[in-house]
């Protein structure tokens, strides 16, 4: 089975930056909703969303209060129970479109593999940080924010193991930057990052960690 984007792969990613752009000035540029969700849903994944407001103590403005909706999908794995998961995702920006079709177009490869030992979740999440907290908060049954109230969600998959998280302003680079976080500080698994530092040297393109420090491709 194919690992690696092809020409279909390609097409469907160009579209969706396409629809996406165009989506974006229809909601001037709050995040699609509905496009996102039917999207997702097109590409057989299980999708949801997740309603959430933040109220902000400290703001300069007299508008202290946004809502906000995560969309997200899983790919269940096929052959085992769910007890593990995968999350990919991304921030809905209007300057982080193509991280969001790129999720969106691996989220689509993978459902197209039968071989995952893991259910994957594909994550558009809604106003920066404050969507991923509220859909983590959820998703692990605690809420540690008094600002922060979410939904409860309607699915779950398994415990998550990782988190990819793809932030992408340009179709044009020549490296990229990798910013790994962990539980409580700690770092996270490193196979993960050595595996994404192996695919890119492969691809020619060049990694710096924390925005320091990138490994050349020209030094083997």
């Amino acid at each position: 089975a194919a690992t690696t984007f092809g020409s279909n792969d390609i097409a469907r990613y160009d579209k969706l930056v396409r629809d996406l752009s165009k989506a974006s000035r229809q909601t001037s540029g709050a995040i699609p909703i509905e496009f996102l969700t039917r999207t997702l849903s097109s590409l057989g994944l299980e999708t949801h969303r997740q309603n959430f407001s933040v109220s902000h103590p400290f703001t300069e403005t007299a508008e202290r209060m946004h809502t906000g909706c995560n969309v997200f999908g899983v790919v269940r794995a096929s052959r085992i129970a769910s007890t593990e998961s995968l999350v990919l995702a991304a921030t809905w920006r209007k300057d982080n479109i193509r991280g969001v079709a790129q999720t969106i177009t691996m989220g689509a490869l993978m459902k197209k593999q039968s071989y995952w030992a893991k259910d994957i979740i594909v994550l558009i999440a809604d106003q920066e940080v404050w969507g991923a907290e509220a859909w983590l908060e959820a998703y692990h049954g605690y809420s540690k924010s008094a600002y922060l109230q979410a939904d409860s969600l309607p699915a779950w998959a398994g415990s998550i193991q990782a988190a990819i998280c793809l932030d992408i302003a340009s179709d044009r680079f020549s490296s990229f930057d990798i910013l790994p976080d962990g539980i409580n500080g700690q770092m996270p698994n490193l196979d993960l990052i050595n595996l994404v530092r192996y695919l890119s040297w492969q691809a020619g393109v060049d990694v710096t960690f924390n925005g320091r420090g990138g490994h050349s491709v020209t030094q083997g």
